[in-house]
């Protein structure tokens, strides 16, 4: 959390977000207006997720996911805490998350 800068007006997604847990925490302790989408495959997750403050479940693998192109340069910040051995094709899945990003987002940002 320390390391994370992000603003109000921030768009966000958890891939691998289980539970909505650290969603959940992302969106109280940053203020965020919107609410952080959290990509998960299990429905049993999605529902506890959905009773959570300030998440948005997306029932989808990250390759599902991060390869539609209704989403490019949606997001300010993508995580994956825990997630990525879950990852069928990472190189897909990278790709995907590059190009759902915003163009303004610091490389950095993608490297900590």
């Amino acid at each position: 959390m320390k390391s994370l800068d992000l603003k109000p007006h921030h768009i966000v997604a958890d891939i691998g977000s289980g539970n909505g847990f650290i969603a959940e925490n992302i969106f109280e302790s940053f203020a965020l207006k919107n609410p952080v989408w959290c990509v998960d495959p299990s429905a049993e997750m999605q529902e506890v997720a959905r009773e959570r403050k300030g998440t948005y479940p997306v029932r989808k693998t990250a390759e599902e996911c991060f390869s539609d192109p209704k989403i490019s340069q949606c997001f300010h910040t993508i995580l994956a805490v825990f997630s990525t051995h879950h990852f069928v094709n990472p190189n897909t899945v990278y790709e995907g998350i590059f190009l759902s990003l915003r163009p303004s987002v610091p490389l950095f940002n993608l490297i900590r």
